[in-house]
């Protein structure tokens, strides 16, 4: 029955997410240790515009975080009896709603310059400094959500 197949997908999905929150959460940085980044990562400062966008395109398209949510995107508006050009715009959406966090510090810089360079450093240091914890909140509630929708 396709119904049960969709549950138990999207069940695995669910304990996916779960068990990589679990994950991220013990690799975050204890006590006041530094989180540590790759060597890759930290020259991406210098790197120019089209190697940031060739850059991120890989970053977006090989991690398993983003194939993981893309898939259950696409799991979800397939599950759904929508028209093909209301899948064509549910895909947009999802693309353009996915790619807000970046696309918002490019326009702000865009807009004020180097003006807003200190503040960009900042909210650097502290995803960086933070990024295991927030993936962990984020696969958790998005594991819990997954999950209680089958039952």
């Amino acid at each position: 029955d396709a119904g049960v197949l969709k549950k138990v997908i999207s069940f695995i999905f669910g304990g996916l997410m779960i068990i990589m929150a679990v994950r991220e959460f013990l690799r975050r940085p204890k006590d006041c240790e530094e989180a540590k980044t790759t060597k890759w990562f930290s020259k991406l400062s210098d790197i120019k515009p089209r190697g940031a966008a060739g850059m991120g395109a890989c970053l977006s398209a090989l991690n398993p975080k983003n194939a993981l949510l893309s898939l259950r995107a696409g799991v979800l508006v397939g599950a759904l009896d929508l028209q093909a050009s209301e899948q064509i715009l549910s895909v947009i959406v999802f693309v353009v709603l996915a790619s807000l966090l970046i696309i918002l510090p490019v326009i702000a810089f865009f807009i004020a310059g180097h003006r807003i360079d200190k503040l960009l450093d900042s909210v650097r240091v502290w995803l960086v400094q933070n990024n295991a914890v927030i993936m962990a909140v984020l696969f958790l509630m998005i594991g819990i959500n997954i999950i209680q929708k089958v039952f």
